[in-house]
């Protein structure tokens, strides 16, 4: 029974030495904080006050402040939400489109299709293609302002004040402008213009529409986009103006090191690989390290800080040479490379098939070595009896003097040695030249044979 008839004090000091006690709520909280014989009245007070501290209330002004600039925005909101619109009707005619291309095709399809199902597959095309009618024929300035106004009325006060003010705004500027096209009132949407309604262009549309509305009641400005400076510039301007401090003993130990990178990193940028040169007198932490400092620092976004966030940047390897590829697929494949199966058909290729171009090539890659080589070795290569054919050739040479003669009443002199040559000459000329020589010939005789006469007058 005394167990029983406990206080209550020690009760609840029995629960707080328990350590199997699970508390909720805000109790939870505090005990996490702190452990319950810590725990002071003055904190959880305070904890409470904190937790049920009133949110700053947002003052909202006046309609008859803001009823103009409100008109304003909603002629603007409505040309930007147009276009929102008809972009979200381009898409429903897309889809249209191919869904009607797909019922055709099914409905064209008669081999074993029974007659019910192909009478459905009919009407689903009609009904398709109805819907397609529909969406062209839609009033994009009808669907704009059921959207706006469908949107707007489903809005609490406090997403955007003035919400009844701003929906009667809407129907007179509608009622206004479709009157004086029209002289009606608005026909309702079909299905159609409904689908194109929920688009995802138009719903989004409709929340910057809403934002801005927002805005403009509250008189808060539409916030800049961020200006991201690139990494890499921030970083090398900063090295820059803040150069690091260098004592003397650093200025030395370092200059050797830095030629040992800017050398190893330009071999691996030719090249791609380096198996070619020997390294044998530097050391593999040097090179590897050098690699690491001028990759991270020319190629990678933020140098080797990462940039402003102080992440180290991603290295960029430098793509290997077409020599280093091929040595790599050499060892991996060995004969089966592509390249090595590449050059051993082509090979074969040239030798039991010569063309022309390969024939053309090699004789141009022996051109040169033969230009080296003496006139008599190539006799003693050929047939003796090509080289007595060699020999008679190079003694007959004709003769190929001419007789020099001055004066033109020595004509008896032209038939000698040289008449035979100069009439060789003459027969090799061509036709037109031989004519024009002969014209050159008449005209000179012509004048040499012409005498001049003395015209005598009489005497009056």
């Amino acid at each position: 029974m005394e167990d029983d008839n406990l206080s209550l004090s020690e009760i609840e000091q029995s629960d707080y030495d328990n350590d199997d006690v699970v508390l909720s709520g805000e109790d939870a909280d505090v005990y996490s904080m702190a452990s319950a014989s810590d725990i002071d009245e003055d904190v959880i007070s305070t904890l409470k006050a904190a937790a049920a501290k009133p949110v700053r209330q947002v003052t909202v002004p006046e309609w008859s402040k803001v009823e103009d600039k409100v008109r304003k925005k909603l002629h603007h909101v409505r040309k930007e939400l147009k276009k929102c619109v008809k972009k979200g009707k381009a898409f429903e005619t897309q889809k249209l489109v191919k869904k009607v291309r797909f019922a055709r095709t099914k409905a064209e399809q008669s081999d074993g299709v029974p007659a019910d199902v192909k009478l459905n597959r009919e009407k689903e095309l009609q009904k398709l293609q109805s819907d397609l009618d529909l969406i062209k024929q839609s009033n994009l300035d009808a669907v704009t302002h059921h959207a706006l106004l469908s949107h707007i009325s489903t809005l609490s006060p406090d997403t955007l004040p003035h919400t009844s003010q701003i929906l009667n705004l809407l129907n007179q500027a509608d009622q206004t402008s479709h009157k004086s096209l029209n002289g009606s009132a608005r026909p309702p949407l079909s299905k159609t213009d409904l689908r194109v309604q929920t688009s995802k262009a138009v719903q989004d549309g409709l929340a910057e529409s809403v934002a801005e509305l927002h805005r403009v009641i509250l008189g808060h400005k539409k916030p800049k986009p961020k200006k991201t400076q690139p990494a890499a510039s921030s970083s090398t301007s900063a090295k820059r103006k803040n150069p690091p401090p260098q004592t003397p003993s650093d200025q030395y130990s370092d200059t050797e090191p830095t030629q040992k990178n800017a050398s190893s990193t330009f071999i691996t940028s030719l090249s791609g690989d380096i198996s070619d040169i020997s390294i044998s007198d530097y050391d593999g932490s040097d090179i590897e390290g050098s690699v690491d400092y001028d990759i991270s620092d020319d190629q990678s976004g933020g140098g080797r800080d990462g940039g402003k966030n102080g992440k180290k940047g991603k290295k960029e390897k430098n793509r290997m040479g077409q020599r280093a590829r091929r040595e790599k697929w050499e060892k991996m494949y060995g004969n089966r490379a592509k390249h090595v199966q590449e050059s051993e058909r082509q090979s074969l290729i040239e030798r039991f098939n010569p063309t022309p171009s390969s024939s053309s090539s090699s004789s141009r890659k022996t051109q040169h070595s033969s230009k080296k080589q003496k006139t008599s070795d190539s006799t003693e290569s050929l047939h003796p009896s090509w080289q007595a054919k060699k020999a008679q050739k190079a003694s007959a040479v004709p003769f190929a003097g001419k007789k020099m003669v001055f004066g033109e009443g020595d004509e008896g002199a032209k038939g000698g040695s040289g008449g035979g040559g100069a009439g060789e000459k003459k027969e090799e000329l061509h036709p037109s030249w031989e004519a024009k020589r002969k014209a050159k010939e008449a005209l000179k005789a012509s004048m040499s044979s012409a005498k001049p006469k003395k015209i005598v007058f009489g005497d009056d």
